[in-house]
Parts: C-alpha cells; structure tokens; sequence
C-alpha cells in the first residue's frame, strides 16, 4: 500500500470532520426529508450540540451501528479537546487519529499513526472494511473520537465561512503559483451557496505519482 493509498483510509477515519466542513447533511429523499433513521443516546444529545457534530447519526448509519454498540461509549469519562484547542491542524490531527489507532489496537485490530502525505493518517494495513465485525470497530472507535476531539465544526456565522473560503482561495493561489495547477474559483456568495461543489484541490491531477502527490500537499497544505 503506497502512502496515497494509506491517505484513503485517512479520508474514510475523518469522514466526519470533513462532512462538517464541506455542509455533507446525509442522504435526503426527493421532499427534501433525511433518510437517516437512528436514534442516538439521549445522553449525547447535549455534547453533539456544544460542538455541532451535527452528522454523527449519519456516520452512526454509516457503520450500520445498533444501540447496543452505542451504548459501549461512556460520555462520562470522555473530556473533549476540540479543534480550537490544539495550535495546528496537524496537532489535531495527530490526536484525532492516534485516539482511532489505539482504540482499533485495543479491539484487537493493529493499526499505527503514519505520516501521509495530507497529514497524521491511520494505516490498517489489511484489514477488510467491509467485514462486519472490523466496520462495528471501525465505527465505533471514529464515533468515540468524534467525541474525544470534536472536529472544526460546519462554518454558521458569514465570517466562519469567509475564514474558510480565504483558506481555499490561498490553496488554490499557492498550488497555481508552485506547481501551474489553475482554479476556477468562485465567488464568496457562490461558495457559501455550495460549499461542497469546489475545493481548492479540485485542481490537481488524480494521477500524480506518490512522490509528486506528496510534494504537492507539504508546499500547499489542504485546508
């Protein structure tokens, strides 16, 4: 497994962080209405609305969780250290995903923090996401690291997402200026419109070696 391909299961462990950020609500039907049907712990209802993790239910579904796997999370001896709480992303990064590791490893699965090339990742190795009892696992060690380290929450206010849209923007201008990788970059009002029709990174080429992809992400770090 190259370091790109590692970076996938990164992608798959922050999935809700990055829902949060791109405004991901869930499937929803043809009125409009969620899809989602869980019914989470009253219990977490309060810590879910301090730190906006608005989409644990759906990541809950995703990993096809029951209220009994559920219930194997004590909130009581949790004390969360969100995003804010750490000086750099990649900090936060690093406990978010040492927290997964060690959890995986304490359910009997080996799982090691590496250094891909988007940041601090978790390696698997091998192990089969789609078995059953590696996905209750997998679920249930991300949805307790929700907890633990709340991601960045989903912009609310204009200047939250002016924040973010100037962090996109000056991706977008360092990996033109570096590596010729042009953006079509919107507007402020069209970005905050569909925050998740456009990335800075939507410029780079999917088929870039390893060495280049990592190249690319160290001289313009994604937001």
């Amino acid at each position: 497994m190259d370091i790109r391909s590692r970076a996938l299961v990164a992608a798959l462990i922050l999935f809700a962080a990055a829902c949060s950020m791109s405004g991901v609500a869930g499937p929803e039907s043809s009125d409009g209405s969620s899809k989602i049907s869980v019914t989470l712990p009253d219990e977490w209802v309060p810590v879910i609305e301090q730190y906006r993790l608005t989409y644990v239910a759906e990541v809950v579904e995703r990993f096809g969780l029951t209220e009994a796997d559920m219930a194997t999370i004590d909130l009581d001896g949790i004390d969360p250290q969100p995003y804010d709480a750490f000086p750099t992303k990649t900090d936060y990064d690093r406990a978010f995903a040492g927290f997964v590791a060690g959890c995986l490893r304490g359910k009997g699965y080996a799982a090691e923090v590496i250094d891909a090339a988007e940041g601090p990742a978790v390696d698997i190795g091998r192990l089969p996401l789609d078995d059953p009892a590696v996905s209750k696992a997998h679920g249930l060690c991300v949805v307790e690291g929700l907890f633990r380290f709340p991601p960045r929450p989903r912009p609310v206010t204009p200047q939250e997402w002016q924040m973010v849209y100037e962090e996109q923007v000056a991706t977008a201008e360092c990996l033109e200026e570096k590596f010729g990788y042009r953006a079509n970059v919107p507007s402020f009002d069209a970005y905050v419109d569909d925050p998740s029709a456009w990335v800075a990174y939507d410029a780079v080429p999917e088929a870039l070696p390893p060495g280049q992809w990592r190249a690319v992400n160290e001289e313009c770090p994604q937001p």
